[in-house]
């Protein structure tokens, strides 16, 4: 379970540095078609696609347990460009200033998504800084604190946040963010990389519960994908039927949220029947347990009485009487002994119960067995 985490964290972070390449390009060849996800958006920034890179570079390295020291100095490199491009960025909006950095590489004639050509949004700039520290700290506890999962869920919240104001055409959640508008692409390579950040430890911090095969690990990867992606699907389709004119605003919350109360109720009933199974499953194994170990505590204590009898006594037919008695009231409804000298003849000692029947039946035994006997 926890390897598959792994490998899709690998991938999403390829997935990351191949989308900064592609921009890259299409900043090289003047194609706006290659900046954005739609054509008229607003595209992502050449720093942000260099950043982007950098960071889904540094994350494979720390990934592979086998890099050795150079290459995790090479991380750190990585990581330390972005953090210098992002704080120069950061410097540029506090003071107002232009200190040459947000057209090093690429003249950017675009002025669509904010005032600043060239210039990364606000919100990219504290991405990707939180993004490169958690890059950085991915496994590490600090403290009592997973430092990963805390820097990539605020990066994960923001990137969100600029999905639906994108989904939803609502300029004031994307100036909520940014007034340097945060291009959808952008957005897209930075919850990638929280995702290939998360995945690539699963057994640390919040991971470690969503990884886990308890019922808890496995009612919470049913449900997370759903709760996060059910109510953003039906918040814009009741937005496009308002707008559609279907049903007044008013009208509309009512539908949301009967159609939150059918997703979340037929969300709780297979998942209640799962969590059936699951328990139902773990009384038998402890069943099963149970027979095992009163199965193993009798053979012990029968060990431990005959041993006991063996030593009782100096008298064997005495021995052997009692050792019968003990056998056929474990195992069987009768038990008979019979001591085999070298001349083949044999000896009764030992019988229970001593009943007239029982010893008929032990002696016709006992003729079976000395024909099957071989001679010696």
């Amino acid at each position: 379970m926890r390897a598959a985490f792994r490998y899709v964290a690998i991938f999403l972070a390829f997935a990351t540095a191949v989308i900064g390449a592609v921009v890259l390009l299409g900043w090289s060849l003047n194609a706006d078609e290659l900046k954005s996800i739609f054509p008229g958006q607003v595209p992502m920034k050449a720093n942000t696609a260099i950043s982007l890179i950098l960071i889904s570079l540094a994350l494979l390295i720390t990934i592979d347990k086998r890099a050795g020291v150079r290459w995790q100095r090479v991380s750190q490199i990585f990581v330390a460009v972005v953090v210098l491009i992002s704080l120069v960025t950061l410097c540029e909006y506090a003071f107002g200033v232009q200190l040459g950095i947000d057209q090093l590489l690429f003249h950017d004639r675009i002025l669509k998504g904010g005032p600043y050509p060239g210039r990364l949004a606000f919100t990219s700039a504290v991405a990707l800084i939180l993004l490169s520290v958690a890059t950085l700290y991915q496994g590490k506890q600090v403290g009592r604190w997973w430092l990963s999962n805390i820097l990539t869920t605020i990066v994960g919240v923001a990137g969100l946040a600029a999905f639906v104001g994108y989904a939803a055409n609502t300029p004031s959640l994307l100036e909520l963010v940014s007034s340097q508008h945060i291009a959808i692409l952008t957005a897209l390579a930075l919850e990638m990389l929280v995702i290939a950040i998360l995945f690539a430890n699963p057994e640390c911090g919040a991971m470690e519960r969503l990884t886990s095969m308890d019922p808890g690990g496995v009612a919470l990867r049913r449900l997370m994908p759903l709760t996060v992606l059910a109510p953003l699907l039906l918040t814009w389709l009741r937005m496009d039927g308002q707008s559609a004119g279907l049903y007044n605003a008013n009208l509309g919350v009512w539908v949301f949220a009967m159609a939150m109360i059918i997703l979340f109720a037929g969300l709780a009933w297979p998942l209640a029947n799962k969590l059936r199974e699951v328990d139902a499953e773990r009384l038998a194994h402890e069943q099963a347990a149970r027979e095992l170990s009163e199965q193993a505590h009798g053979r012990t204590s029968f060990l431990y009485e005959v041993t006991t009898l063996l030593y009782a006594s100096h008298d064997y037919k005495e021995v052997l009487q009692s050792l019968a008695e003990t056998v056929s009231k474990e195992f069987s409804s009768w038990c008979a002994i019979d001591l085999l000298d070298g001349r083949r003849s044999t000896e009764l000692v030992g019988l229970a119960p001593d009943d007239p029947l029982i010893r008929k039946a032990a002696l016709s035994s006992r003729r079976l067995t000395l024909d099957s006997l071989p001679l010696t």
